[in-house]
């Protein structure tokens, strides 16, 4: 009786160990794309609330200094879009869109008071 002794993996072990590694790396791949692509549109986001607030703060100034704030203006490469609806001399409902290209990432609607 010959005693055969194994030194390593068969070839279906290897064969079934790479397939693992290789769905495991693709799976991988998948979900560091989509943490990647959350990552980029939270920064988005986060610019367009950026220039939000700068829009905003400049509305108030302008209206408190006797002026209506601006229709249309770029803040860091987004487009703000505005329609002031005057509800005296001294208040003020602003309806604003603010959009990078031609998707709209937000709409809001301030309160301006003198």
């Amino acid at each position: 009786m010959s005693h055969h002794s194994s030194k390593g993996f068969s070839l279906v072990e290897t064969l079934v160990a790479s397939a693992l590694v290789a769905m495991w790396a693709v799976s991988s791949q998948q979900l560091l794309q989509i943490g990647l692509t959350a990552i980029e549109r939270a920064e988005r986001k986060a610019q367009a609330v950026e220039a939000l607030n700068s829009y905003i703060q400049d509305a108030h100034i302008a209206w408190r200094s006797g002026s209506p704030p601006p229709a249309q203006t770029t803040e860091n490469g987004f487009t703000i879009i505005s329609n002031v609806n005057s509800l005296d001399e001294d208040n003020a409902m602003v309806d604003i869109k603010i959009s990078r290209g031609e998707r709209r990432l937000y709409s809001l609607e301030i309160w301006l008071s003198r």
